[in-house]
């Protein structure tokens, strides 16, 4: 039987779970224990701090991670350079390093979405920056279209993300958001540009953010999970003094009733398979003509969407179909992860 490890928290919890008791404690390890016996595998949880790099101990060992959101995203950093540290050592990771560092940041999880998407998904045009001044340079070099979204690179459920109407909009939007300014490494600037003749002082807008494509005059967006060949779907309309669907808590309709644009689920299906991961979340927009992915994550995602359907939409030989939805948060997040070993043996 082939033993596959699953990275927990310091607390001993491992993933992301709707309603999970006690709260915020992640999926119940008992359940996961028994479905992956039930598939030939035995489960082993183990804490960050237990492990001891050897390439003879990890090579080739299948590995589930986890994920933080605790503030400051230090402990998820820890996580990250257990990841590497674990994938420097041959093991196998899932999903990836790069989902896990994906998580929380918004500008890593655009540059490997958009490499992902294929036609007739559209890629929303975006750009990055590290600091403030690198967006009044461009500016100063290029036209851009408003209005325009503006995006902290953590936040979830619609926060740090704002609309940008026009360049003054844009400026003070910018300025706030990646301003980190102390007053002590301040001081120590102005005595450099004193000491040192054209020195230039470091930014105190160093706070990365990034500027996506605005799509006007949507009404709704749809949250979609996709766990191998199930997909749970969820929509969410649009606050009419609002701009964002995601944590509007607003009109949600799931299932049959999501009336989702059924001609792109196979586009997103695809999309899941571009990117080689058990398990998948993403938002998901479109205008009448076009479909859009705002986000995407690969874990540590909340699952709501699969505990309120009704339904599910199931692929089989091409075709989708609905069914009715009788799994348990565990029991889907563990077929995910066995369809996907089988998937890439």
């Amino acid at each position: 039987m082939e033993t596959i490890f699953a990275i927990t928290d310091y607390n001993g919890h491992f993933g992301s779970k709707w309603l999970s008791a006690p709260y915020r404690s992640g999926y119940d390890k008992t359940k996961l224990s028994s479905n992956f016996k039930s598939f030939g595998f035995k489960i082993e949880f183990i804490r960050p701090s237990e492990i001891q790099f050897s390439k003879a101990q990890w090579k080739g060992v299948r590995v589930l991670l986890t994920s933080s959101e605790e503030r400051g995203l230090m402990y998820k950093s820890y996580l990250e350079d257990i990841a590497f540290g674990l994938t420097e050592c041959g093991a196998v990771l899932l999903p990836a390093l790069g989902y896990l560092q994906a998580h929380e940041n918004k500008i890593k999880s655009l540059i490997l979405q958009n490499l992902a998407i294929d036609e007739p998904i559209k890629v929303l045009k975006y750009q990055t920056f590290g600091t403030y001044e690198e967006l009044e340079h461009l500016l100063t070099t290029q036209k851009l279209e408003f209005p325009c979204i503006v995006k902290k690179p953590d936040g979830s459920k619609g926060k740090g993300v704002y609309l940008a109407k026009n360049k003054a909009e844009l400026k003070k939007i910018t300025k706030k958001i990646s301003r980190n300014f102390n007053l002590f490494a301040w001081l120590k600037e102005n005595v450099r540009i004193y000491k040192h003749k054209g020195y230039k002082k470091t930014s105190i807008y160093s706070n990365k953010f990034l500027i996506q494509e605005f799509v006007p005059d949507l009404s709704c967006d749809w949250k979609v999970l996709i766990y191998g060949e199930s997909i749970y779907i969820l929509k969410r309309k649009v606050k009419s003094n609002d701009f964002r669907a995601s944590g509007s808590g607003y009109g949600y309709q799931s299932g049959a009733t999501s009336d989702f644009p059924m001609e792109f689920i196979e586009p997103l299906y695809q999309f899941f398979l571009n990117l080689k991961v058990p398990n998948l979340s993403i938002d998901f927009g479109h205008d009448g003509t076009n479909g859009f992915i705002f986000e995407f994550q690969a874990l540590y995602y909340g699952t709501s969407t699969q505990y309120k359907s009704k339904e599910l939409f199931k692929r089989a030989n091409g075709e989708w179909n609905i069914e009715a939805n009788e799994s348990d948060q565990e029991s889907i997040f563990t077929s995910s992860i066995v369809e996907f070993i089988e998937r890439n043996k």
